[in-house]
This record gives structure tokens, C-alpha cells and sequence, in this order.
């Protein structure tokens, strides 16, 4: 739905959209973060990836995290 929403508008290529993955019974907010990639090392890990800038200067980041 999101991507319908910013289809053919400005800027909507710097948009990276992650979905709610459900597998099991999940039973702390922690671990459901840390599952669905939206903890704070995925998102800095997605940011390193995603922004071209930081393509070789956060490689050792990424290897980091």
C-alpha cells in the first residue's frame, strides 16, 4: 500500500518499505524487532546499504554490526 501511495511522486525512490514477518508465537517486543529486521543494527545495516554515500566508507561498519 505504501508504495502505491508514493508511486511517480518525487523522491519516492529513497523510500525502502519493510514488512511484518510473522512466524510463530513471538512473545517480547524485543525479539519481534530483532525478527523482523527493524532493531537498531538492521536498520543501520539497511542505511549503510541503501545510501549510496556510505557504499565503501561503511563497509567496516556494517562488518561490525
Amino acid at each position: 500500500m505504501i508504495h502505491r501511495l508514493t508511486y511517480r511522486r518525487p523522491g519516492q525512490h529513497h523510500i525502502h518499505i519493510r514488512g511484518f514477518k510473522e512466524k510463530g508465537n513471538i512473545n517480547t517486543p524485543l525479539a519481534l524487532a530483532i525478527h523482523n529486521q527493524t532493531d537498531r543494527f538492521g536498520l543501520a545495516i539497511d542505511a549503510i546499504e541503501w545510501i549510496p554515500c556510505f557504499a565503501d566508507t561503511g563497509a567496516g561498519a556494517r562488518e561490525a554490526l
